[in-house]
């Protein structure tokens, strides 16, 4: 995985959104030492704009180098003000002087301090911090407002991976695979879940064991309100396509699959749901149709990989894609899913996290 992809998914991860980066143009008429030293990128997140200089280097960078560079750079960019400067390793001094010097920046797996974005985000607290931009001046700092946010799409992919196969006698590489993430997402996953108080950790000996602080149905209770809708964009695709181009990818999902768990009749325009990564690396893609026609499909490409249940989309994720659906039969037939959930069949050993089979 190149540097690019680990920044990608350490931004999906940790907020949810997609990062686009794209070769910067000026790169040449930069000093040969800078090329030498840095990757440099647009950025594109959440329709802003910024530019992104990636460190070629494990060794830490001062923050006197860092400014000298950033001043350089911002001769050749559109956006001086906004360059985010992403490495893999700083020390917490060199994280407090950032911050205390307004440079943006990001390190990977730890911390992401970009106030231009109105946002100063850091992993393993309780609770995400929000940094409202209008209250930076010089070094004069607000406090940090705390809100209560949902989980991410990794978290919430790890809850479901836990509530079907359980942890007992498993490593986080093993889940790490059998989710299709990277063990760090889920390592991070684990985290948000115990902060969120939703599983808790204890170590025993080398092991760390994971178990969840509720037992049946209070284990819904307890995370229903900080669960994400997985569906991230709809298109419509020619239905010959399915089977041309995605078969073993793509599951049915929306009113398609709640029809044939239900009483729901099947709706006119079937639906499907998609990983969006396996949909962005589709060698060809089906061609998006501008609109619904009468042979499309509606495809729905989610956040994270599509948790399954006896090869089907899990039933409590497929009430997360429809909980808002204004239809009051729908509503009916969606509560019903959560209803006959075996939540009974979920315990907490002293071994970990169980799931009984009937």
């Amino acid at each position: 995985m190149t540097f690019q992809d680990k920044l990608k998914e350490y931004i999906k991860d940790l907020m949810g959104l997609e990062l686009l980066l794209s070769d910067w143009s000026n790169v040449n008429k930069l000093p040969l030492f800078m090329k030498k030293k840095y990757e440099f990128y647009n950025a594109e997140l959440s329709n802003r704009k910024f530019l992104v200089m990636l460190s070629k280097k494990n060794d830490e960078i001062s923050l006197r180098s860092i400014k000298k560079h950033i001043k350089q750079l911002s001769k050749y960019t559109e956006h001086p003000n906004e360059i985010v400067f992403v490495c893999s390793n700083m020390s917490n001094y060199g994280r407090h002087s950032f911050i205390k010097e307004n440079i943006p920046f990001i390190v990977l797996g730890l911390q992401l301090y970009v106030p231009f974005l109105g946002i100063a985000f850091k992993e393993r607290i309780e609770e995400k911090y929000v940094l409202s931009v209008n209250n930076i001046s010089g070094s004069n700092y607000s406090k940090l407002k705390r809100v209560r946010e949902k989980l991410t799409p990794t978290a919430q992919a790890l809850y479901f991976e836990l509530i079907t196969n359980g942890t007992i006698n498993r490593t986080q590489m093993e889940i790490a695979n059998n989710i299709g993430i990277s063990k760090i997402a889920i390592s991070r996953g684990f985290s948000l879940l115990e902060e969120f108080e939703i599983i808790r950790k204890e170590k025993i000996g080398v092991k760390n064991i994971h178990s969840f602080t509720h037992m049946g149905k209070p284990i819904w209770e307890s995370i229903k309100e900080y669960l994400i809708n997985p569906v991230e964009t709809v298109i419509y695709i020619e239905s010959d396509s399915l089977i041309e181009f995605i078969q073993g990818s793509i599951y049915k999902s929306g009113e398609t699959a709640l029809s044939r768990v239900s009483m729901l009749a099947p709706p006119r325009t079937d639906t499907y749901a998609m990983y969006k990564s396996d949909w962005d690396n589709l060698e060809k893609r089906p061609r998006v149709l501008p609109s619904i026609a009468n042979d499309s499909v509606r495809v729905e490409l989610w956040s994270y990989p599509i948790p399954l249940l006896d090869g089907e989309i899990h039933p409590v994720v497929l009430y997360l894609t429809l909980k808002d659906h204004e239809d009051e039969r729908v509503q009916s037939f969606l509560d019903d899913l959560i209803e006959k959930y075996s939540w009974d069949s979920i315990i907490s050993t002293n071994d970990g996290i169980e799931i009984l089979v009937d």
